[in-house]
């Protein structure tokens, strides 16, 4: 009996053992199959080596491509996005005000956007007003001027398209759109720009290109694409004569022009009269390196040649001290250390003018450096261009003056473009009904921009004389009984036609152009050139009119 159960119970055990073997047959088969889906080459091996499980340990990582060929591709694809970023669209460089450039411009972007809007179909001319849009708000050559010169250049397209202030339309022909192009700071985006306005001459009638901004290389760049696509330009504020172009005409003297005007108004003061042997009139050239930088260079020439040349012969009371000249590098750090110890230099030499060819945060460095000179018991003059129209501006709130006025013995001039004090001062130096335009009257400058401030830095004026002169020219080349608009290169004749008897009624003086008699075609001939006295405060005070050729200019003859 006992054996019986014995054997009984060995059966039983035979039995538990099959099916634990069956059991886990059945568990390997399936983790072999779970394996063989995740790597096909494992499931091509003998049966008896994926089951066995000390025999066939898992795969490493490295021996299973597939995961890792799927992460390449995904990062591919991700790659190839991210660079063609099909979401991603071209920055706007050149807008009919639809496309606000930057927040400070959004009153002038929406004046300019409703008037473009409401011209007819079909006969009118683009004129693109160009100018570094996208600057820092601390910057002190950037949004004041450049929010001014948007205003003058939409007051100009308003009256050329309303001349009585209304809202009907001229009966000239063409009307005007105006474009806004934005070459990014400093100018350095220049070539989307211009591609971009070459594009508007086929798309929107484009004719001309005005403002084109500060005289540097980056604009000089963009001035050559622009001719090489013959697009004439008419620069509002570009004084540097090394700025040229086939195709640029300019409605600002140029620097040459503007010292010669300075030493037209020097000679009338006391102190040029007063001077009596050659050390009593010396003037001194501080003069900005920076390699960028071609209104520096230019009025540093000018003033060489203006001052210099321009008193030999019989009158060498007043020179220039040639053989001693300051220099500094305005675009790398320390120019105020450098500055700093050109006003130590004056001490030393002790002239009685500073001829200061450089830009206007420079120029507030060095007066405010000189104002604590030791040698303040000496009065001095700083002469200097249109750029330090930049410092003409109300002083911010907690500011201090620009420099300590109080025994300091310094007078700053300079030659501004445009002034509206100039209205006042002469009233045949400028076109009245023209000015009447910059009034309070309803579609005038302030009625549309309240801040009579707004004109004191002259970008406005100038604006509005470089629009209104591009406006002239495509009206010139056009037949009024049949007022098809011009293509862009039939506006070299229109240009040429201003003339002296054909004289554009500027805002800042009458603008004629001369041919090559002069070697400077493009330039206007006797420009008015106000020169100004800058206040400690930010004003500035209007001390008379001069011109290149020391004949105040008139109206046409």
């Amino acid at each position: 009996m006992a054996d019986e159960e014995e054997r009984r119970a060995g059966r039983q055990r035979d039995a538990d053992e099959d099916e634990r073997r069956v059991r886990a047959k059945r568990a390997a088969d399936t983790e072999a199959e779970a394996d063989a889906d995740a790597d096909p080459v494992a499931a091509e091996e003998p049966a008896e080596v994926r089951h066995g499980r000390p025999l066939n340990p898992r795969r490493p990582l490295h021996r299973r491509p597939l995961p890792w060929v799927a992460v390449g591709v995904l990062v591919l694809l991700v790659i190839g996005l991210l660079v063609w970023a099909p979401w991603r669209q071209p920055t706007v460089r050149v807008t009919d005000g639809g496309d606000v450039l930057a927040d400070y411009l959004g009153d002038v972007s929406g004046r300019i956007r409703d008037e473009n809007r409401s011209l007819p179909d079909g006969n009118f001319v683009s004129v693109a007003f160009m100018i570094a849009i996208r600057t820092p708000a601390d910057d002190i050559n950037g949004q004041s001027a450049i929010l001014h010169e948007l205003e003058g250049a939409f007051l100009a397209q308003h009256w050329a398209n309303h001349p009585d202030g209304t809202a009907a339309f001229a009966t000239d022909r063409p009307l005007v759109k105006l474009l806004v192009a934005d070459t990014g700071f400093k100018g350095t985006d220049w070539s989307e720009t211009v591609a971009q306005l070459v594009r508007a001459v086929g798309e929107q009638h484009l004719v001309a290109v005005a403002g084109l901004g500060s005289s540097t290389t980056q604009t000089q760049a963009a001035v050559d694409e622009l001719a090489r696509n013959k697009i004439p330009m008419i620069g509002a504020v570009v004084t540097s004569a090394k700025l040229a172009a086939a195709g640029l005409v300019r409605v600002a003297p140029t620097d040459h022009n503007e010292t010669d005007a300075m030493v037209n108004y020097l000679r009338g003061t006391q102190a040029w009269r007063d001077a009596a042997d050659p050390k009593s009139y010396l003037a001194y050239l501080i003069q900005d390196k920076a390699e960028n930088d071609t209104y520096a260079a230019d009025l540093a020439q000018s003033y060489r040649k203006s001052f210099g040349e321009g008193d030999q012969g019989n009158d060498r009371v007043h020179v220039l001290l040639q053989d001693e000249q300051g220099l500094y590098d305005g675009s790398q750090p320390a120019a105020g250390n450098a500055l700093s110890r050109q006003a130590d230099t004056v001490c030393v030499i002790r002239p009685r003018v500073v001829l200061f060819a450089g830009r206007s945060q420079d120029v507030q460095t060095f007066v405010a450096d000189l104002a604590g000179r030791r040698c303040a018991d000496a009065p001095i003059t700083v002469v200097t261009g249109d750029d330090v129209d930049h410092l003409n501006i109300p002083r911010p709130p907690g500011a201090g003056p620009l420099w300590v006025e109080q025994n300091s013995g310094i007078e700053v001039v300079y030659t501004a473009l445009a002034s509206p004090q100039t209205w006042q001062l002469d009233q045949d130096a400028v076109s009245r009904s023209t000015v009447a335009r910059f009034a309070t009257c309803v579609g005038c400058f302030l009625h549309y921009f309240a801040d009579p401030k707004g004109l004191d830095d002259g970008h406005a004026i100038m604006a509005h004389d470089s629009v209104l002169t591009a406006v002239t020219a495509a009206r010139n080349v056009v037949s009024q009984t049949n007022p098809t608009p011009p293509p862009a290169a039939a506006l070299t004749n229109g240009l040429y036609s201003i003339d002296a008897q054909h004289a554009v009624p500027g805002a800042s003086g009458y603008i004629y152009f001369q041919g090559s008699t002069n070697g400077q075609d493009g330039v206007p001939a006797s420009k008015l050139v106000p020169i100004l006295k800058l206040n400690p405060d930010g004003s500035a005070t209007e001390q008379g009119l001069s011109s290149g050729t020391g004949t105040l200019p008139g109206p046409p003859k």
